[in-house]
Order: structure tokens, then sequence, then C-alpha cells
């Protein structure tokens, strides 16, 4: 009896897997009509882009390699066709690709790949439109093109003259740093360091970060990396300095630099610990933070314009307004340890805020979730849950024969 029982749920199970690897909606069906439960599932025309890569810089003349997955997520079946079309900077189409239109079942997906070989320099948008069944789903990326260069030599017999030094040149890779030369601190106090970096060149920069040495004085730097800087954009790193009260009076030397892949920049800032009285430490201190805050929302300002989503990005800043300003208020009322606490408050809403500064610079990617996960998972269901009930139905036989 037992061995019947086996095959029967054997067989159910492979009839399970068959039947979703059909259709979806239909397995559903197919369990409800078989326990007897009335379900009823409404049908969805759904498509979405599940993979778009292709490099962000190219050299002129060398081909770009552009790949787009697109799957239905739909209930119903449905033909696509996948478009990619690389525009300049002027939105102007330069060139088009296309793929034939083909019949995608729920849970099936499609890749299309193209190669496009950039014959100009520069930025180039890349747009990806896929119409399907009255819907259209649509992606945009960009990449730079780099100038290619012909070598140059002057003629043997000529004497070449001295020539003044090159001015800057597409393709260039440079970054510019900005940092208060000197800082003063009291013994006890805590408080952020700024180091703006711009990438002044033509070239994105990857993986920067901000490195330091500061001797008997612990300190930590926001954000830890940004794996892309692109050109004409910012970056702020801050410092935060944590002055131990038994510091000795005296210069301490701010030594970093910011690397990345491509260059890296070295910079100095001269600490000087001092004893202060908490009232000129929390004006101070007060007056750094709005600078600060000032520094920040001219960047917040400036990626928004570029069209990033820096909506966490301001809320942060108004929440460290709303505690610098009640810290202002404290200090006029004379009231330093409670002004000297907000600002503490002030000091991590700040930090916050960088760090999603940071990840704001960096260009979205699409993270690609493998399409047989979903379907293992399902199939690990499927036969799990009959074998449970045959384990417990079999439990059950046994207890019943013993009694």
């Amino acid at each position: 009896m037992n061995r019947k029982i086996l095959i029967l749920v054997i067989i159910l199970s492979l009839l399970f897997i068959e039947l979703y690897s059909r259709l979806l909606s239909q397995v559903i069906t197919g369990l409800a009509n078989y326990i007897s439960l009335s379900i009823g599932i409404a049908s969805t025309i759904n498509g979405t882009i599940t993979y778009f890569s292709y490099p962000y810089i190219v050299n002129q003349y060398y081909p770009l390699n552009i790949t787009v997955e697109f799957t239905n997520i739909g209930s119903i079946e449905f033909q696509e066709k996948i478009e990619i079309y690389i525009l300049d900077q002027y939105f102007s189409n330069v060139s088009s690709y296309y793929s034939g239109y083909k019949s995608l079942i729920p849970g099936e997906r499609t890749s299309f790949k193209a190669t496009h070989t950039p014959t100009e320099s520069g930025y180039f948008w890349i747009y990806v439109r896929i119409p399907y069944d009255g819907e259209v789903e649509e992606a945009w990326g960009t990449f730079y093109s780099i100038p290619y260069r012909l070598p140059t030599t002057a003629p043997a017999e000529e004497a070449v003259a001295p020539s003044a030094p090159p001015g800057p040149e597409r393709g260039l890779i440079d970054m510019w740093l900005e940092y208060p030369e000197k800082v003063t601190l009291t013994q006890g106090q805590s408080t952020l360091i700024y180091v703006t970096v711009q990438n002044i060149g033509n070239v994105t920069l990857h993986n920067l970060m901000l490195l330091a040495t500061i001797k008997d004085i612990p300190f930590d730097i926001n954000p830890k990396s940004v794996s892309i800087l692109t050109p004409d954009s910012t970056l702020i790193f801050l410092f935060s300095i944590n002055v131990p009260i038994e510091t000795s009076v005296g210069t301490y030397p701010i030594d970093f630099y910011v690397r990345s892949d491509e260059i890296s920049k070295e910079g100095q800032i001269s600490l000087t610990v001092m004893e202060m009285e908490i009232v000129e430490e929390v004006d101070q201190t007060i007056m750094n933070y709005l600078f600060l805050i000032k520094k920040i929302r001219t960047e917040i300002e400036k990626l928004s314009l570029e069209g990033k989503n820096v909506t966490l990005c301001s809320q942060l800043l108004e929440k460290a307004e709303q505690e610098i300003q009640a810290a202002r208020d404290f200090y006029e009322l004379k009231k330093y340890q409670e002004a000297k606490d907000r600002l503490e408050k002030v000091k991590k809403v700040l930090e916050q805020t960088v760090i999603c500064l940071a990840y704001a610079t960096i260009p979205p990617m699409l993270v690609v979730i493998p399409g047989y996960v979903s379907f293992l998972a399902i199939i690990i269901v499927l036969i799990i849950i009959p074998l449970i009930l045959f384990l417990l139905y079999k439990r059950r036989r046994e207890e019943e024969e013993k009694e």
C-alpha cells in the first residue's frame, strides 16, 4: 500500500513540474481543480528589461558591445521586438539596431546583442525601446568615446622649436582637491573636515578612496569608497575627528591622499589642538557646520539639475539644518552643553548625507536575478509538499496499526 502511495506522489510531483514549465496560471488552475477550490487569476500583459549591459568608456573606432535582455513577467503570451538607438549628445540619431519579432510565453526571456563602432568622439546616449502588445518598455544609458590620435613625429632634418606646455585636451585624466589648510580644535572636541574631489578630466574615475594618517588622534572617513566619478562630477569626503581630552596642545599634520584606479593626489591639513572654553568651541563648530551645509546644498542642487535622485539627501540635509538651528538657539540662551549635544547630532546626519551623495553620483545599474531561481524554487516546493503529506500519512497509519 505504501509503495502505491509513493508512486502516486511521484507522479503528481512530475505532473506539477510539467504544468509549471508550460504556464504558471495553468498550474494554479490545475491545482485548484484537483483540490476542488475555486481560484481566479486575472490575465496580465507585462514585460521588463532584466539586463542592460555596455561599457561606459570605449575608444573611437573600437567596437562597443550592447546586450539587452527582456522577460515576460505577465501571465499571457505576447510578441516583442528589441530596438537599440545610438544618439549623440544633442539626441540626434547616429545608428539603430533591431531584433526580429519574437513570441514570449510567461516567464520566458530573450536577449539581443548589438555591436556599435563609434566613428566620432564624445558623449553618446543609448536608448533601448521594446514594444510589445501595445505596451513599450524603455531604458537609457550613456558612454564616452575617447578620441583616436595618430602618432606624430617631427621631420628629422628640421629643428623643432620649443613650444609652450600643451593645454587641457580631451581624454585628460585629472582631479582637483579642495580642503581647508588649517583647522583649530580644542581638547575633547569633535568635528567634521571636508575634502572635495572634482573630476576635471574627461575620463571617468573608478574606485575612489580617501586615505589618511593622523598621529595620536582617532578619526573616521565617510564615504569609505566611491566606485565611479564621471567627468565634471564632484564628490565630498568627510573626516570625522575626535580629539581626546588628554591630547597635548600642539600641531598635528593630517597627511592624506585621494586615490583612484586612474590617478592619485596628495594633500595636507594642519590640525592645531589648543585649550579653549566651551563657548568658543561651540561657536567655532556651528560656523564650520554651517559652511559644510552650504557646500553640500550646492552639490545636491547640482546633482538634481543633472537628473539624479537626491530626495533622501535633501531630507537628511534638512534634518541637519533643523538640528543646527536648535544648537544656535541653545547657544543664544547660553546653554552651551545642550548646544554641543545638538551639534553631535548634526555631525552624524552630515556624515549620512555625504554617503547618500556618493551613491547618487554612481550611474544606475540593473541587478539581474537569474530566471531559473524562481523556477527551481517552485519545483522544490512542489516536490517537498507532497512528500511531507506522504510522511504524515505514513506516520498516521503506523500509529493506527499500533493501536
